[in-house]
Formats: structure tokens, C-alpha cells, sequence
């Protein structure tokens, strides 16, 4: 007999699966119950056995035991909501009302997650079984639905700018102290030497910012986004005779902040609770900065805001950002779970974006620096600490899924830093402007 051609082979066989795992369904119903048999199938249709290891915490188990991933349901319901939309998006709102839990490695098992999301392609037979399995798994109620962001502004107006900042940052003070360095900075640390720890590594930041925009006693400067002031603080204690201004659209934050300079007894420096793009432009600055405040800007917006800072500037002024930046290949716009629950309306874009703009804006590029394994080593701190620390961040925010989901999210956090699906990077621009070029053309006469 003749062998079957490769391809009728390929074909019997994706037949065959479906058949299969819809026959075993039918033959489980009576003697495990129509729920689990439901819950089988779904997993026989989605997940590989030799990766995955499910507990069912009403009895039972599917998988092999020796998978990577190994992961309890609590509730029949867990895998509607886990597979009814985007697996990964589902995954974490089981995750966060707490219809499954994790017992193995949770890097690994987003890993796995994000290629499910991509690799997955159901038959027209497997789609219609698999929405069939689902209805037969019951409905959940899900309470975190109730602390969901949600906002009547359409988004990047000032309004839902301010909203949707808050939802994030405004979470209890005590979280971040016990999360973040001493400073409070919630950016990229700079790790100068191997042994340092993320205090050390703030105040490096701090440091090598200072040197980089080389700010000097009788100068002003204007923070973007200045977080809870920890730089504004130390460059302010730095150097007594210049002049230190933030803007933060977390009102929490600027109120901390105000407390900490008050209480510090700086006459130097303050914050304020105001949007950028809300600053009076007769006002000048000769540095301005801004830590990573661009995740929160889209493309068009990210022009705007380079026209802005320009306008903000004095004549030869300096502009030191920090930017999160996606590959150029990604999708840019943040997924919906983080949208929802972690950081609405942010925004990923690729570093040639932010230096587009800059250009196009009349800023000239005079220094770039990757901070990549920086970036790593600053995330592993504050897991490490969400670690050490969990009751008492779970005590802090008083929420169990905003605590859940900000825990997800550390952990996203890392996989990213560790897959390099996001780097960053500083950016030194000076203003070039008509005055600009005109003192140069004055020191090139007074050369010759």
C-alpha cells in the first residue's frame, strides 16, 4: 500500500484532533460532570499538556505533571473568563479576583501566555466547539470591575490626562515607600557600580543627570512630571542659588512633595499640580527635564509636547528625557488589561519617534545613552521588594485587585526588561533657534 501524502496526512490529522477532543467531552460528561468535562476541552484545545500542569481546586487535574507552568482554578468559571477574550487580557482578570493561582515561575508563564496570543488558530469545527465549552461553564461577576479606570473624557484631553496619571500614582503613599528607593524614584536607576543597591542607584541618577544637563548655581530648571520630587530635592540641596520648578498631574504626588521641600526647608524649589501643556510659555527655563513622563504622550501628542518644552526654553537651552521605548516593529498602544487596571492610556513608541520629534520641534541631538541592563536591575528591585514586602502592600493599598493587578504588573514589568521588549534611553537636545545660531555665528566672527 502506498503511503498518504504528506499534506491528506496533515489534513486527517487536524480533522482527527477536534473529532477527538469533542468525542472525550461527550464520553466525560456523565461520569466527571458537564463543568470540568467543559473545562477539559477547552484546555485540550488551547494549551499543550507538556507545558501546562491545571489543578481544578473542585478535583481534578489536567496536564502532566512535570509541565513548567503550573496553575490552580478555584472556580469553574475561571476559564470563561480566562479564555472568552484575549487569553492574556483574560488570564489577568482571573488572576486579579482571584479565580486561579500561579505555582511556578510567573515570568515563564507570560512568556507562554504572549505566544498563545499569536500561535493559536482554531478550525471553523474547533471555534464553534470551543464557544459551545464556554457556554457551558458558568457566568462570574467580576467585583474588580468596580475599580476598573474609567473616565466620561475622551482620552489625552487635560482633564482624562489628569485622571488617568492618578489612577496609577495616586495609589497610597506607603506602597511606594515600601516598593521604591528612599528618594521615591519611580524611573530607571544608574547602577555605576555592580554592588550598588536602588538608593545608591537613585542618587547615581540623580548625579549623572545634573552632569549631563550641566546645570550650574543661577540657573533655572523645570521638571515634566516631576513624581513625588525626589530629583528636584537633590539637585536643589545641590546647588542652593539656582531655581527648581516640577509640574506633576498626580495631585497626591505634588502634595507630597510640597510637604517634603517645606519640611526640608528649600526656598529654591517647588511643585506644582499642573499639566505642561497648561504652563504660561512667557515663563523660561535654561534646563528642563523629564523621567520617563513620555509613556503617558502618542505620537501626535509626543510633537506637541516637544513644541511646548521648546517654547518654555530660553535661547540655548537644555532638554534631558528619559524614554521607554517599544522596538519599531511592536504594536504601540498598552494592552487592554494594563489599560483597565494598572496604566490607562499609555503608550509605547519606538526611540526614532521621540528623536523625529524632537527634530521636527527645532531641537538638536547632542548625547544618547541606552540603560538597558539598568533598566533590568531597577525592576528586579522593586519585584524583590513587592516580594519581601506583599502583606504589607496589600495592607498599604487596602485593595486585594488593584493589589493583585499592580503585582501582575511588576512581573510584566520584569518579562519585558528581560525579553528587551522595551528599552530605555537618556536623550541630551539643545534649543536651536534663530538667537541660537546668531550667538554662534557672533563667537565664529570674534574667533577670527
Amino acid at each position: 500500500m502506498s503511503a498518504i501524502p504528506d499534506h491528506v496526512e496533515t489534513k486527517i490529522q487536524s480533522t482527527w484532533k477536534p473529532m477527538q477532543i469533542s468525542l472525550t467531552f461527550f464520553s466525560q460528561v456523565r461520569s466527571i460532570g458537564l463543568k470540568r468535562a467543559a473545562c477539559k476541552a477547552l484546555l485540550d484545545i488551547l494549551l499543550r499538556p507538556e507545558l501546562f500542569f491545571i489543578e481544578f481546586a473542585m478535583g481534578g487535574n489536567w496536564g502532566i505533571k512535570s509541565a513548567p507552568h503550573r496553575i490552580t482554578l478555584h472556580d469553574f468559571a475561571a476559564l470563561r473568563v480566562w479564555f472568552q477574550k484575549d487569553p492574556l487580557y483574560g488570564f489577568g482578570l482571573a488572576y486579579i479576583n482571584g479565580m486561579l493561582e500561579v505555582k511556578s515561575d510567573v515570568l515563564s508563564l507570560i512568556d507562554s501566555m504572549n505566544a498563545l496570543r499569536h500561535t493559536t488558530k482554531l478550525s471553523n469545527f474547533e471555534r464553534l466547539f470551543f464557544g459551545f465549552c464556554l457556554a457551558c461553564l458558568p457566568k462570574s461577576i467580576l467585583e474588580s470591575e468596580t475599580y476598573a479606570f474609567q473616565s466620561e473624557h475622551k482620552p489625552h484631553t487635560i482633564e482624562r490626562d489628569k485622571e488617568a496619571v492618578a489612577y496609577h500614582y495616586n495609589l497610597p503613599l506607603p506602597f511606594w515607600q515600601l516598593l521604591l528607593s528612599k528618594s521615591l524614584l519611580y524611573t530607571t536607576g544608574y547602577y555605576v557600580e555592580d554592588s550598588y543597591a536602588i538608593d545608591e542607584a537613585s542618587e547615581a541618577k540623580f548625579a549623572m543627570a545634573c552632569r549631563k544637563i550641566e546645570i550650574k548655581n543661577g540657573e533655572s530648571l523645570l521638571d515634566v512630571g516631576c513624581g513625588w520630587g525626589g530629583f528636584l530635592i537633590y539637585a536643589a540641596q545641590k546647588f542652593p542659588e539656582s531655581q527648581f520648578f516640577g509640574v506633576t498631574i498626580a495631585e497626591d504626588q505634588a502634595r507630597y512633595a510640597q510637604e517634603r521641600i517645606k519640611a526640608l526647608g528649600l526656598d529654591n524649589c517647588q511643585v506644582t499640580y499642573l499639566h505642561i501643556m497648561e504652563m504660561d510659555e512667557r515663563k523660561k527655563f535654561d534646563k528642563i527635564v523629564a523621567f520617563q513622563s513620555t509613556e503617558h504622550m502618542q505620537d501626535d501628542e509626543l510633537l506637541l509636547f516637544f513644541k511646548k518644552v521648546h517654547q518654555l526654553l530660553r535661547a540655548d537651552g537644555t532638554l534631558f528625557i528619559e524614554f521607554m521605548n517599544c522596538k519599531l516593529n511592536m504594536k504601540r498602544a498598552t494592552h487592554k488589561f494594563m489599560d483597565s487596571y494598572i496604566f490607562p492610556d499609555g503608550w509605547q513608541f519606538p526611540l526614532v519617534t521621540g528623536l523625529e520629534s524632537a527634530e521636527k520641534a527645532g531641537f538638536e541631538l547632542f548625547d544618547l545613552e541606552g540603560c538597558h541592563k539598568d533598566y533590568e536591575r531597577t525592576i528586579q528591585s522593586w519585584n524583590d521588594n513587592f516580594d519581601k514586602h506583599f502583606t504589607a502592600c496589600a495592607d498599604a493599598i487596602g485593595n486585594i485587585y488593584r493589589t493583585r493587578a499592580m503585582r501582575l504588573y511588576f512581573y510584566w514589568a520584569l518579562w519585558v526588561a528581560k525579553s528587551k521588549r522595551l528599552k530605555v534611553h537618556y536623550c541630551l537636545w539643545k534649543k536651536i533657534d534663530q538667537e541660537y545660531w546668531q550667538a554662534k555665528r557672533d563667537f565664529a566672527t570674534c574667533e577670527k
